[in-house]
């Protein structure tokens, strides 16, 4: 459904949900060229996703480009967004995941850069920071946004 090959899987890393207040399905993948190569079914996964609670499909690699430390791609048709050029809610998400899976050693404090958009033309950046010094990891999830539209709500008084 997210329009990859099985054998594109990363299994060094579990497929897990993460929430951030959405559930976030995660999908480990080998490289970045195969995210980039992916060509979702939105019809089915936003099906799939619907019925069971699940905001996005969530796309990463550790196979980033130069100067990131992961890449990710996000589908969200369940919620009417077939691809969010960057998602802060599922990169803190995947985050998470990887401090509560053991993949950032505990103790610590891990700043990621993360590299999402580029598959659509719409490059962007987010900085991560997540302390594992507590119980509880604590994620802080950063980056530069461009106004792409704007307005106003007006509402009538009763």
């Amino acid at each position: 459904m997210v329009g990859i090959r099985p054998e594109d899987l990363d299994d060094r890393y579990p497929l897990k949900l993460a929430s951030t207040g959405g559930w976030h399905l995660l999908v480990p993948v080998r490289t970045r060229e195969a995210i980039d190569r992916a060509v979702p079914q939105y019809t089915e996964l936003g099906a799939f996703n619907q019925a069971r609670n699940i905001t996005t499909t969530h796309l990463f690699t550790t196979d980033g480009f130069a100067g990131y430390d992961l890449y990710t791609r996000d589908f969200a048709p369940a919620i009417g967004i077939p691809e969010d050029p960057v998602t802060g809610a599922a990169n803190g998400a995947l985050s998470g995941y990887l401090a509560l899976e053991g993949f950032l050693q505990k103790g610590q404090v891990h700043r990621l850069v993360v590299g999402q958009g580029h598959a659509i033309g719409r490059d962007g950046t987010l900085y991560v920071t997540v302390e594992t010094t507590g119980e509880k990891p604590v994620i802080r999830v950063g980056g530069a946004a461009h106004v792409t539209i704007a307005g106003q709500l007006r509402l009538r008084e009763q």
